[in-house]
């Protein structure tokens, strides 16, 4: 009896040992995304999010495309941090000047490497941008350009069912920055105020507030001459994201589920 319960213990171990096996080997299956392997070092940077890992790997494809990078390797990798964290170091004991940390850990040295890739990726389009692309995107997008509204407003503070301030203030493109900086709580609340609207609120410090807008003036749309290093800013920045979305839902991604 004790050895068919042994036989039948030692049958069970086997068993899912065997289970055991074919989960890690189907969990880990390799990961490519256009014939390209995902190293596990890359699953690591994004801690296992496959919506990112993917979309780096497309980026760094097209980056390596673009021939502006090399394909993923954890040795290069590690040794091109190695040679960085070096040279960061030198600069660093000689006093020179250095953007970052002295030394980068391997997470944030892969994130610089993405973003210099991605930033190198946007000036390539950026060159291609012609000024009639730029011009329908600034036509497309008036509404971004239009300089906030021109707002009037009566305000009443009370403390203790007591008035203790009241008067009047203006908000405009002018200084809405200024206001933001002293009191953004206060440039929130006007943002919200359509003309003859009221708002109240009570502050941190327990005073009660209350804006009574009194007229509202319909901001500039300024011209494209006016905003075009914006315009073509901004204009990469969609062409990037529109781009690279692209290739992320043309790709080719296996041993993933």
């Amino acid at each position: 009896m004790w050895k068919k319960k042994k036989y039948m213990v030692i049958m069970v171990v086997c068993l899912l040992a065997m289970l055991s096996f074919f989960a890690i080997k189907h969990i880990t299956a390799p990961l490519t995304v256009d014939g390209i392997p995902v190293s596990q070092q890359e699953i690591d940077f994004h801690s296992g999010n496959m919506e990112w890992v993917i979309r780096s790997k497309v980026l760094l494809n097209w980056a390596v495309e673009a021939g502006i990078a090399d394909a993923f390797s954890e040795e290069t990798f590690s040794q091109d941090l190695e040679a960085e964290n070096k040279e960061r170091e030198e600069i660093h004991r000689a006093g020179g000047t250095l953007y970052g940390p002295v030394q980068f850990t391997p997470l944030q040295y892969y994130k610089k490497q993405m973003s210099t890739y991605e930033q190198q990726l946007k000036e390539t389009i950026m060159q291609e941008a012609t000024p009639q692309a730029q011009l329908a995107f600034y036509e497309a997008h008036r509404e971004d350009y239009r300089q906030i509204d021109t707002i009037y407003a009566d305000y009443t503070v009370w403390q203790e069912n007591r008035i203790v301030d009241q008067g009047s203030i203006t908000l405009d493109s002018k200084n809405i920055r200024a206001l933001t900086e002293s009191d953004e709580e206060l440039v929130q609340y006007l943002l919200q105020l359509e003309e003859g609207g009221q708002l109240s609120w009570t502050s941190e410090d327990g005073s009660e507030k209350q804006l009574q807008c009194t007229k509202r003036e319909p901001g500039r749309t300024l011209s494209y001459e006016e905003v075009a290093g914006a315009v073509l800013e901004q204009y990469v920045a969609a062409q990037f994201e529109q781009k690279l979305n692209e290739k992320i839902e043309q790709s080719k991604i296996r041993g993933l589920r």
